[in-house]
């Protein structure tokens, strides 16, 4: 384990810095200068002067191979750089939307894991029945309908229709700590809940084929045939193999937490990440885009790295070279 652990971490450092090329070079190929983006106002006839600090300001001044090099060199002592947009260091942009992004795809990984596990495994013991063709439909759709059109169909009816709910934005600021805790989660509802409908399809459509794949196996026939009680064989037999399968899908939602939601907090004015990747986008923020997306090409791969590792620890069959 040790030995293949070592290997797979040296393995993804030319992975990363092939990425990165690849990344950089995209973003450099955005239309737009992020540097009269940034200079907006003023005297006219200062305009170029103040485009020309703003691009050496932003380090824009050097050729592509100098530009990366820097910018690599950077990251290596935790410097971002510096976004055009907020004008200040990538990582102080990022600090608030990270936290926010975290807590609101925390609370979608428990629901849409718990409730889909438990579906999931009542679908596939009861094949056939009300409860299961039920839960089939509901996949089919949930994972049929745009995340946009959920989020907007929930702010018409909990927000505009009903008035229960805020339709979009942060909480207030200068509330008490009580009032600021109750804002937080009444902003959080309808996000929270677009985003487990969307993934909540997927992955209990995903537990119960696993489930039913493993209790068609021979050695459920044989816990049934020596008597053992309905429970212990789903739980105890059933559910432990199910999951070696499971595993993927639950580790890449597990990276989740900290990749953002573009649309959703776009549709929910929600200040996380994927808000922030997009108002990047639009700005031709070059070191806030190109910074986050390496990010998450990092936290992909290390999803993919605990996967690896969980596989062994769920299957014992499984052997790492």
């Amino acid at each position: 384990m040790l030995r293949y652990t070592v290997k797979r971490i040296l393995s993804l450092i030319p992975v990363v810095f092939i990425i990165s090329i690849m990344l950089f070079g995209l973003t450099k190929l955005m239309p737009g200068d992020p540097a009269k983006l940034m200079v907006q106002g003023g005297r006219p006839e200062t305009y170029d002067a103040r485009v020309e600090a703003a691009r050496k300001s932003l380090g824009l001044d050097q050729d592509v191979v100098t530009q990366y090099v820097k910018w690599m060199g950077n990251l290596a002592h935790g410097d971002l750089g510096v976004s055009s947009t907020y004008q200040t260091e990538v990582k102080n942009v990022v600090a608030e939307p990270l936290k926010n992004t975290v807590f609101l795809n925390f609370f979608v990984l428990i629901f849409s894991l718990g409730i889909s596990i438990l579906v999931g495994i009542r679908s596939a013991v009861k094949k056939g029945s009300f409860f299961d063709q039920f839960w089939q439909v509901f996949s089919l759709i949930g994972m049929s309908v745009p995340t946009f059109f959920v989020g907007l169909c929930l702010i018409f009816i909990f927000a505009f229709k009903l008035g229960w709910l805020p339709s979009f934005g942060m909480p207030e600021q200068g509330l008490s700590t009580g009032a600021y805790i109750t804002s937080w989660f009444r902003h959080l509802i309808l996000p929270v809940t677009t985003l487990t409908v969307i993934q909540l399809a997927g992955t209990m459509r995903y537990v119960r084929n696993a489930m039913l794949e493993v209790l068609s196996q021979d050695f459920i026939r044989t816990a049934r045939s020596k008597g053992l009680s309905q429970k212990v064989i789903v739980y105890s037999h059933a559910f432990r193999n199910a999951l070696i399968p499971v595993v993927t899908i639950v580790i890449t939602q597990i990276g989740m937490l900290f990749s953002g939601s573009m649309i959703t907090e776009t549709v929910f004015q929600w200040n996380g990440l994927g808000f922030i990747l997009l108002k990047g986008l639009q700005k031709r923020d070059l070191w806030l885009v190109v910074s986050m997306n390496l990010f998450y090409v990092v936290i992909y791969l290390i999803s993919n790295f605990i996967a690896d590792i969980t596989y062994a620890l769920v299957d014992p069959r499984v052997k790492l070279d």
